[in-house]
């Protein structure tokens, strides 16, 4: 009878490692009659291995075993690869080598797989003949039923969480196209395990990874990670396409699923070559078919298939085309709307600032005294050959340069806008005819943004121009002023004409490789040339600017005037209202279920079944940040985890599964909030983390006194410090405990910890879900 086969994957480079496999595989092909082990290396053929062989291997196995002492991203594929065609696995990591249990733990996707450490040829043996199958099949310990997930998903695209130019086209290209995608989106969802990134690429036709560069410092982790997913949707069958910047060597196992690229546009480029190569051109694909996607659910019970639509629904993003269906005018949405003058709409991540931008646009219909002027710029990332540091060094100079940047902009748009409706606005046949000599010689400029704009007036010039001599900017200026004029001629005579001017987006990519200030001085110039154009225009021009708080911040850093930026704000809160979060969860719940007729079901009635017989609501908003993200992030794990159990309910079990996943999604996003106020966030982090293992996961009392201490080595500022506990406690992240009473102000906490008969204050990190600190202050008398 043939013996059963055990593949060993690893990599060779490391000879100490590849000794010890290689001894202990003929030792144990010697005398054992039910398995024989064989090594990548004996596939070889004339000293080259082909990946279908290795591919070929791992489906004749019964169990994969490979060594995971370094990330290698060969290895990782065929780990994905085999844990896709389920087969039984056996880890092994040398935790012997320097960094090599760090480097397997900080891979969070690894958390279910366990590993048996050696160092020589018998802890491998002995491995092998103690059991030759060292774990069940992975798949169906994570996800019951995976076989019967069904697809609903054209493509899920897996971008780099670098943010490169590349990455931003991307976005841009999968949000403006009518494809049926899901996505990771490391800086806004936050981690996701294992099991979620299974059941998305068995949902989808399609996988679609943007890889990280071999230069960037997480080029190694990031993709091992990735070639795991991308070795689990060969083994899915799915169709696979790998994009990375190049020059970029690409592992022998998928190499053919490869494209490399150098710039955005090519990037980009290669990403619709292989979609109308691979997708378009198979006749058998039928995208965006709704009804493939009912009929795939046809043989589930109503109730299953409602919890599966409501675990998709509730976890869709902001942006998708399901949030028209899905937007609740909240207060905060109708004190922006009835602001008729200028507003800066100021919120943190994830409080739905985008919804109500693109909810106030659909809703304020454009009319012929009212037009809608949108700006949205396209790209963070400053110029690519233009040479303008030296410019921006003047500042003089760098405010004219931003002016005419907007004038530029703004007067584009206008005119088009007043093009695009001349048919409607009654124009004379003299000005029908301006209007037509000065579409085509401004055509190229309708659509471009604010750096593209940049890079447009840099290409009518050159950069030591703009430095050297004042005028050429006066001559570049000059060139836009038929089109102002003739907006501005337009006008001139009417009466009760409106021009809204939308902002969002101008703190897209606000990273601290930038120049801050530049782009600060960008949105602050928009601002001061906004507010002109009433009495340019003979309009009203209100202006409504939608900007992230920590960046709204950082402008008040800046600005002369703070003041009045700050009476010219409103700040999106969600703790006065935290009913309408309610309102929102419920708002997609119906449109999740709609199509089945079931849209006066009572859900948190009829699929949640908590213990304590609470309001499930109630206990929802006790465990989050109470935010439309957060809440909404929150509900779609409680589904995404009653579906894997195989449950009809959501129930406890799920809470504890949430806030496991809560808790990286919080880590993540409080590094992102507060990256610009406090560039040194990571190192902060990462010294509570070195000073107080597991910190983040796991209850522990730390003197209060000692925490403190922790985060001034991190900021070496006694002020900083405090300011940073402070904005801590304004969004959420820590709360304090005196005798039993939860207190959210900062003031009331210090006030009690500088009380004379309190002892030290003791903190708790991790509690339940949260990040954060739970300051228990206790008297001589407690």
């Amino acid at each position: 009878m043939a013996r059963k086969q055990i593949f060993f994957a690893y990599e060779s480079n490391h000879p100490d490692n590849r000794d010890a496999i290689k001894k202990a595989v003929e030792e144990y092909n010697k005398y054992q009659k039910t398995y024989h082990v064989k090594r990548w290396e004996d596939l070889s053929v004339n000293g080259r291995v082909i990946g279908k062989k290795i591919l070929e291997a791992i489906d004749e196995c019964e169990v994969f075993a490979c060594d995971l002492t370094y990330l290698n991203h060969n290895v990782f594929f065929e780990l994905g690869y085999a844990i896709a065609r389920k087969k039984q696995l056996g880890i092994f990591v040398n935790t012997s080598v320097k960094n090599a249990k760090e480097n397997y733990s900080d891979l969070k996707i690894l958390k279910n797989i366990g590993y048996t450490s050696f160092c020589n040829s018998k802890d491998i043996l002995a491995e092998f003949q103690k059991k030759s199958c060292t774990t069940k099949i992975l798949i169906d310990d994570l996800i019951k039923n995976f076989d019967s997930i069904s697809t609903i998903y054209d493509y899920f695209f897996i971008n780099t969480p670098t943010h490169n130019q590349a990455a931003l086209v991307l976005d841009d290209f999968f949000e403006t196209s009518d494809l049926k995608y899901c996505t990771n989106k490391p800086s806004e969802i936050g981690y996701q395990p294992l099991n979620s990134y299974l059941t998305f690429i068995k949902q989808s036709r399609n996988v679609i990874l943007h890889m990280v560069g071999s230069d960037k410092i997480d080029y190694t982790t990031v993709n091992a990670e990735y070639s795991l997913y991308a070795g689990i949707s060969c083994g899915l069958d799915k169709k696979i396409l790998l994009l990375a910047p190049g020059p970029y060597k690409a592992p022998i196992d998928y190499t053919d699923m490869l494209l490399e690229y150098f710039e955005s546009n090519q990037c980009l480029d290669n990403l619709k070559f292989w979609i109308d190569q691979n997708i378009n051109s198979d006749s058998s694909l039928e995208l965006h078919d709704s009804k493939s996607s009912e009929d795939a659910f046809s043989n589930i019970q109503t109730k299953e298939l409602s919890l599966l639509k409501l675990g998709i629904g509730v976890g869709v993003a902001e942006k998708d085309d399901m949030m028209a269906g899905c937007f609740v005018e909240t207060n905060a949405y109708n004190n922006i709307c009835n602001n008729k003058t200028g507003l800066i709409v100021v919120g943190r991540k994830g409080v739905g600032k985008t919804a109500i931008f693109l909810k106030l646009i659909e809703d304020v219909q454009e009319k012929n005294h009212i037009f809608n002027i949108v700006l949205k710029p396209d790209s963070t990332e400053l110029l690519e050959n233009v040479e303008l540091a030296r410019l921006y060094n003047n500042p003089r100079s760098k405010k004219a340069l931003l002016k005419t940047v907007w004038k530029y902009i703004i007067s584009v748009k206008i005119f088009f806008a007043l093009c695009n409706r001349k048919e409607t606005l009654k124009l004379s046949d003299p000005q029908i005819e301006e209007f037509d000599s000065l579409y085509n010689k401004y055509k190229k400029l309708e659509n471009l943004n604010f750096y593209a704009m940049i890079r447009y007036i840099a290409e009518e010039t050159k950069s030591n121009d703009l430095l050297n001599d004042p005028s050429v900017l006066e001559k570049i200026n000059s060139k836009i002023t038929p089109l102002s004029s003739i907006c501005q001629s337009y006008f001139k005579d009417k009466k009760f004409q409106v021009i809204n001017i939308f902002a969002d987006n101008l703190d897209l990519g606000w990273e601290l490789k930038n120049d801050l200030n530049l782009q600060a001085d960008m949105i602050l110039e928009l601002l001061e040339y906004t507010a002109s154009l009433n009495h340019f225009y003979n309009a009203s021009v209100p202006v409504k600017i939608f900007l992230r708080k920590d960046i709204f911040n950082y402008l008040l850093s800046t600005a002369r005037e703070a003041d009045k930026l700050k009476l010219e704000s409103y700040e999106i809160k969600w703790n006065d209202f935290p009913q309408e979060l309610k309102h929102i969860l419920e708002a997609r719940f119906r449109y999740a279920l709609e199509e089945e007729n079931l849209n006066n079901i009572d859900v948190w009635k009829d699929y949640f079944k908590f213990t304590n017989k609470k309001d499930p609501f109630e206990v929802i908003l006790e465990q989050i940040v109470k935010r439309p993200r957060d809440i909404i992030y929150f509900v779609s794990r409680l589904f995404e985890s009653a579906i894997n159990r195989n449950s009809l309910y959501v129930e406890d079990d799920d809470l504890i599964y949430a806030n496991n996943e809560y808790l990286n999604f919080l880590y993540t996003n409080l590094i992102s909030e507060y990256k610009v106020e406090y560039p040194e966030i990571d190192k902060i982090l990462a010294l509570l983390k070195e000073t107080y293992k597991d910190i983040f996961f796991k209850s522990q009392e730390i003197l209060f006194l000692k925490f403190k201490d922790t985060l001034q080595d991190g900021l070496c500022d006694l002020e900083r410090t405090s300011k940073l506990i402070e904005k801590l406690f304004e969004d959420g992240y820590l709360y304090g405990v005196y005798k039993g009473e939860k207190i959210y102000r900062y003031e009331r906490v210090v006030e009690l910890s500088q009380h004379p008969i309190l002892k030290f204050g003791f903190i708790r990190l991790g509690h339940k879900n949260k990040i954060g600190v739970v300051f228990n202050l206790k008297t001589n008398t407690d």
